[in-house]
């Protein structure tokens, strides 16, 4: 058994913050478009989807799950599909340029971009084969 720390004390936090604001920024996000946005164009309402994509993948970020890039990746092109839309059919401004969305969008690449730069998923990936290890390990000795 290799004991040696991959997913350290410092990257658990990480992911947990991370996770917790970023579900806050999706929450307060979706309140917006379901408040004010929804006044402007109906269109506007399938922002919920990527909004509530992104509710889940920093729920599986704060859990530090292997899949949270995977989801995180997708809600990101969630994203860019509903911003391409609404420019091109709509031509409307005012809904791409929702504080609300744009911070979110911001804050989802952001993580995206410094994860991959400090190799995160590959730590998720190794901690989740990890535990598996030791979960078959003592399987076997209880």
């Amino acid at each position: 058994m290799n004991l040696l720390p991959v997913f350290t004390e410092k990257t658990r936090e990480f992911c947990l913050y991370a996770g917790f604001a970023g579900i806050l920024f999706a929450i307060i996000s979706t309140v917006h478009v379901l408040m004010a946005a929804a006044l402007i164009n109906w269109f506007v309402l399938l922002l919920i989807l990527p909004n509530l994509s992104a509710v889940i993948s920093f729920i599986i970020l704060a859990n530090a799950g292997r899949h949270s890039f995977i989801f995180l990746n997708a809600t990101l092109v969630l994203f860019v599909c509903y911003f391409l839309v609404v420019f091109y059919l709509l031509k409307n401004f005012v809904v791409i340029y929702s504080p609300s969305t744009l911070l979110l969008f911001v804050y989802s690449l952001s993580i995206v971009i410094y994860g991959y730069i400090t190799d995160l998923p590959g730590k998720l990936r190794e901690r989740y084969v990890r535990v598996k290890e030791e979960e078959a390990y003592w399987n076997n000795k209880i």
